[in-house]
């Protein structure tokens, strides 16, 4: 049995943090939000600036796993978590 992937995403606010939201959504999979906004002093607090140092939103960890930028999110979760069912990307 595979257990259901850890994931939890940064981010609130912003196009750039939907794009994250909306393919976990498509993926249709469990994850926690950390609802914090650019600009706001959040993403400078000690705690997540060990997470991202580059201190943007959003920033998915997956387990120990941690990734920015939106784009890049949106390919990991199509290439680790894309399915026969649901896929962000078509099979040619």
């Amino acid at each position: 049995m595979v257990s259901a992937p850890d994931l939890t995403l940064w981010g609130v606010g912003t196009s750039r943090t939907v794009r994250a939201h909306w393919a976990m959504h498509e993926l249709d999979l469990p994850y926690r939000i950390k609802p914090i906004g650019p600009r706001t002093g959040e993403t400078k607090t000690p705690e997540y600036t060990r997470l991202n140092p580059r201190q943007k939103v959003p920033l998915l960890q997956d387990g120990d796993f941690c990734i920015g930028e939106s784009a890049a999110i949106v390919a990991y979760l199509s290439r680790t978590y894309s399915s026969a069912e649901r896929s962000l990307i078509p099979e040619a």
